[in-house]
């Protein structure tokens, strides 16, 4: 058990130090596959890792927001799970960002299309993070605006 914890401390440690190169990856001229894999090594890190991925969050979590949107449903899907892992484990350094990732949420959520199924994966996601940024983030969030969206993926769903 001890040498599996340790091989995946060292899998992590190898995924952190691609953060560096992945950097390179951002921006929406590259293909969404690499998109993809940049917030997937993102995600994995900071969900693993805690605080010692917190260094990375000023790198990553602006192209995070910006992807919550991209118009590649998995690349969607990772960024809108890697939100819900950053309100998560982020702490005072999501806490700014609050207002924008409810902002980016309710986009997704009030997408026509998002219940089709290449979007359901995404919609999911979102429902997680919206759970875990009135959990973790509570006294950021105004209850005005979450609450309306809470509302609207609940009948949303009725209607599925």
């Amino acid at each position: 058990m001890r040498q599996r914890s340790q091989s995946y401390a060292i899998t992590l440690l190898h995924r952190a130090s691609l953060l560096a190169y992945s950097s390179q990856l951002q921006g929406k001229d590259k293909i969404a596959e690499k998109r993809r894999i940049t917030i997937c090594i993102f995600d994995d890190v900071a969900e693993q890792c805690h605080e010692a991925a917190l260094k990375y969050y000023d790198t990553y979590l602006p192209f995070v927001l910006e992807t919550c949107n991209d118009m590649n449903p998995d690349v969607r899907q990772a960024a809108i799970y890697g939100l819900g892992i950053c309100a998560e484990f982020g702490g005072s350094v999501f806490k700014p960002l609050v207002l924008e990732a409810l902002s980016k949420l309710n986009v997704v959520i009030r997408n026509p299309n998002a219940l089709q199924l290449e979007n359901i994966m995404a919609y999911d996601n979102v429902v997680s993070a919206l759970g875990k940024i009135c959990q973790f983030h509570r006294e950021s969030i105004d209850s005005a605006q979450v609450i309306p969206l809470s509302l609207l993926f609940t009948s949303l769903l009725k209607h599925k």
